[in-house]
């Protein structure tokens, strides 16, 4: 059973405001996730990671010509959510979503708000509290509304371009353990994120749940 705490997200939005761009249907936001009564005896909040999620406004976009894969692809971050649609959505718009997806969360047509977990980095110090799970499930709680599912793409941070980890690996010229310890690492993240709900969509690196678990 996890731990009650109490959990503060202080986001930044950031959404374009252009009309004729796809940046004007995604809303993103982003900052500090902050935990109530952390440390031993003190009543306050302790800054403990950072997380980006994002809204995609499928219906605006659909008004507005776009189709939901170029919504996806405008943020270099979300890109790997064009991986929910099969079929060419970049030429007029031939993509579909996947069948699994709908028989997965037993939603139907899916037409109008996605919310995206984009990044969840908690530091170092703070890991093993389940304090991820919290602060996702305060995303959904409070930027959900409204949303046909939730994504995310399960990666283990340390195997980004530029992390130390990353880096030691690549020294050693050991590409084919770097590439089992990356995939080992994904797997637990998978079981992980499991435990609050989302599940594997098959043939994809992403994950899907409902608003409501």
């Amino acid at each position: 059973m996890e731990e009650e705490i109490g959990i503060k997200l202080s986001f930044r939005v950031e959404f374009g405001e252009d009309p004729g761009q796809p940046a004007a249907f995604v809303t993103a936001f982003s900052g500090k996730i902050s935990v109530w009564g952390l440390e031993e005896g003190g009543g306050e909040f302790t800054e403990v990671g950072s997380m980006t999620v994002c809204v995609a406004d499928l219906a605006g976009g659909r008004e507005a010509g776009y189709v939901p894969g170029e919504l996806f692809d405008d943020r270099t971050s979300t890109a790997c959510f064009t991986e929910l649609l099969i079929g060419c959505w970049a030429t007029g718009g031939g993509a579909v979503w996947r069948p699994r997806l709908r028989r997965l969360l037993q939603v139907g047509p899916v037409s109008g708000r996605i919310l995206l977990i984009d990044r969840v980095e908690i530091n170092e110090s703070y890991r093993g509290r389940n304090l991820g799970h919290s602060a996702i499930n305060a995303a959904i709680k409070h930027l959900g509304f409204g949303c046909d599912f939730v994504a995310l793409k399960p990666f283990p941070l340390q195997f980004e371009a530029g992390h130390p980890v990353r880096q030691r690996w690549e020294a050693s010229e050991d590409l084919e353990g770097l590439r089992r310890a990356e995939k080992a690492a994904t797997r637990q993240l998978e079981l992980h994120y499991g435990r609050i709900g989302f599940k594997k969509l098959a043939g994809t690196s992403l994950m899907v749940r409902g608003v409501k678990k």
